[in-house]
């Protein structure tokens, strides 16, 4: 997959500056969640080997100059998932059997 990421010139419609192409080719990305004060995007992917899913969501950081991924936030995705789902649990535990602290 390749991804060109542009930036809009001083808020002006139809005037963009193209900063890198991002070449992707062992995985999927399934969003670009946002961009590191130094330009860095911060992606959601999927790793791929021979076509097949070796790692499940991970967050990596691209370097546009090295053009290289770097897995610094490896399963992160996966916990904050898992955090979500337990919170959301907690939610339902509380609405069904009530609490004194309802907090949530």
């Amino acid at each position: 997959m390749i991804f060109v990421v542009w930036m809009m010139e001083d808020g002006v419609p139809n005037s963009f500056t193209k900063l890198f192409t991002i070449c992707t080719p062992d995985k999927n990305v399934l969003t670009i969640l946002e961009f590191r004060k130094s330009g860095e995007p911060i992606i959601e992917s999927i790793e791929r080997s021979r076509g097949r899913v070796v790692d499940s969501s991970l967050l990596v950081v691209y370097d546009p100059y090295s053009k290289h991924f770097h897995n610094t936030w490896k399963h992160y995705c996966c916990l904050i998932n898992q955090i979500l789902l337990f919170i959301t649990k907690i939610k339902h535990y509380i609405q069904v059997h009530g609490a004194k602290n309802k907090s949530f």
